[in-house]
């Protein structure tokens, strides 16, 4: 996420999310946020957090990090999450993939593609720590096939070998059918198919998504 909002300072329009990393150290590796959906004791809980925060920024696990003291911060928070996207495509084109890889591995496939394709495009990797969700973010100044035929099929492929899967959180849809074999095996596929064809004989329910049209 470093290079991201490296990036992303060089977008004055998105200037917003730059004021809320002024404490930030640029050269952390990694960034998270931490959300608690509920609790019914706020006080125990924010004690409890920054004690745990506290704890870990003397143990050398975190460099820094802040507490939202109310709603507004706390979506000024997610704003800057969100945010990604948006200042990614202010740069030039963007190469999306939205993959489930294990928690010990969800940042391994970001290094293997910087390293893959050097200065040729900047990688950046964001997702879901909880459920091994990671947003793989390929940027370049523009569109290049000699860039994507680096990053595919070896993405699929790096995945497949993880056994991780191509789709995690977005579906297969129309772009991805034809590449489910890397997530799915044969047998699964076929059976996949079968239930398809008998829900939906004549194939009018989203016709050319998630199955390959080779076993339909």
């Amino acid at each position: 996420m470093a290079i991201t909002l490296r990036k992303i300072k060089y977008h004055a329009n998105l200037h917003l999310l730059i004021l809320a990393f002024v404490f930030i150290c640029i050269s952390c590796p990694y960034f998270f946020l931490v959300s608690l959906l509920s609790c019914l004791w706020l006080s125990y809980c924010r004690t409890k957090l920054e004690a745990f925060l506290l704890r870990s920024m003397e143990d050398g696990l975190v460099a820094d990090g802040v507490i939202a003291q109310d709603i507004s911060q706390a979506s000024n928070f997610w704003r800057i999450r969100e945010g990604i996207s948006e200042a990614s495509v202010k740069v030039g084109a963007v190469y999306k993939y939205d993959l489930s890889i294990t928690v010990e591995k969800l940042y391994d496939i970001v290094e293997e593609m910087r390293c893959r394709l050097g200065d040729n495009a900047e990688v950046l990797g964001y997702g879901h720590l909880g459920d091994g969700n990671l947003h793989l973010n390929i940027v370049s100044s523009k569109y290049d096939d000699n860039i994507l035929a680096q990053i595919e099929p070896f993405v699929y492929e790096w995945t497949s070998a993880q056994r991780g899967s191509i789709s995690a959180e977005h579906g297969l849809g129309l772009m991805k059918a034809e590449k489910i074999h890397y997530s799915k095996s044969p047998e699964a596929v076929q059976l996949m198919a079968s239930i398809k064809k008998l829900l939906d004989p004549k194939s009018i329910l989203n016709p050319y998504k998630v199955l390959p049209q080779s076993v339909l």
